[in-house]
């Protein structure tokens, strides 16, 4: 009987493993890389995303307010009647017919203030403005603000009523043709 030990190698080397652990951990690290690139990269698309959306949606606010303005003016709780339309630097208001089943009249406000811009809502009762019934910061971080009005004849003004229509009274105050 010949009982000899064959010696029969399984397994890896531990060369082989300590290659193949360092091929995985640099796979690894670069895996993971990748990942929180994209991570930071879908974050930001989402902020941005975010701020176009809340752009768009104050927007449509402000065209929607246009869109329903009227030639009515009101009075103040002071009984200091207000034009239909009036504007001033940082700021604009005017009379609003909103509502479609049941119309009612209301006063909305626009300024900026502080880095904001904002909209407020005034009931109006008898054609005297009451409380503020809605207020909503458009946008946040504004850096720059400028509206301006158009009148026939005079051109825009970053007032209003511009120049000679301020002393005709605010009853013959027509409202600007466009606002840019």
């Amino acid at each position: 009987m010949n009982f000899s030990r064959k010696s029969v190698a399984c397994g890896f080397t531990l060369i082989e493993v300590l290659i193949a652990i360092t091929i995985f951990a640099v796979i690894s690290s670069m895996t993971g890389f990748v990942l929180k690139n994209m991570i930071s990269q879908h974050e930001v698309f989402q902020a941005h995303s975010k701020e176009w959306h809340d752009s768009v949606f104050s927007l449509a606010f402000m065209e929607k307010d246009f869109r329903q303005m009227i030639d009515q003016s009101v009075y103040r709780q002071d009984g200091a009647l207000q034009p239909a339309f009036s504007a001033a630097q940082n700021e604009f208001s005017f009379t609003e017919l909103t509502g479609h089943t049941h119309p009612v009249l209301v006063r909305v406000h626009y300024q900026y203030k502080n880095n904001l811009f904002i909209r407020e809502i005034y009931a109006i009762e008898g054609l005297m403005i009451k409380n503020i019934i809605e207020k909503d910061i458009l946008f946040i971080n504004v850096s720059f603000f400028r509206v301006q009005y158009l009148s026939y004849g005079l051109g825009f003004s970053d007032n209003w009523p511009p120049g000679t229509l301020g002393n005709q009274g605010n009853n013959e105050i027509p409202l600007p043709t466009a606002v840019r």
